[in-house]
């Protein structure tokens, strides 16, 4: 069994794209080292994260994640074990939905990927894949269609404590 755990944060600091590009580079090479897999959702304020492994590899690496300055808020959404891995192609996957150009999947996703990717997910729903999917929807701008979107709850909430 591996165990699978999705975190919300929101950065400590705003990161434009090299930022963003520097964090995936070292994440990516320490993944490999830890034999952990997952999944970076980013829509320019919040980041969701899937991670996925040998179970004290996952607690190491969420302690770490928490004790990093760079983060304002890191949240805890789903813990849990699973037989395979979603994302077991990707030391660390990334999506920012910023366009319509097609690039690769371990860049940016475009819009139709990202939604692609969602229906492929919600083809064999667990708690875990919708809220993946939803996020994803949400970011490729189909609010209607991400009632479990980390990203819509967030707004949701930072919108009413403003009001």
């Amino acid at each position: 069994m591996i165990k699978q755990l999705i975190y919300v944060s929101l950065p400590a600091v705003p990161l434009d794209e090299s930022d963003v590009e520097k964090i995936l580079a070292a994440a990516r090479a320490k993944n490999l080292e830890r034999r952990i897999t997952g999944f970076l959702l980013f829509d320019g304020t919040m980041f969701m994260q899937l991670i996925e492994g040998p179970p004290r590899a996952v607690r190491d690496l969420f302690d770490a994640l928490r004790a990093d300055t760079r983060h304002q808020t890191v949240q805890k959404i789903y813990e849990g074990e699973a037989a395979v891995r979603l994302f077991s192609n990707f030391s660390m996957a990334f999506a920012h939905l910023g366009g319509e150009a097609d690039l690769d999947f371990g860049g940016t996703l475009n819009r139709r990927d990202a939604r692609a990717l969602a229906r492929t997910l919600r083809a064999n729903p667990t708690p875990i894949r919708t809220v993946i999917a939803d996020s994803l929807m949400d970011l490729a701008g189909e609010r209607l269609d991400a009632k479990h979107s980390v990203f819509a709850l967030h707004h949701d909430v930072a919108h009413r404590s403003a009001h």
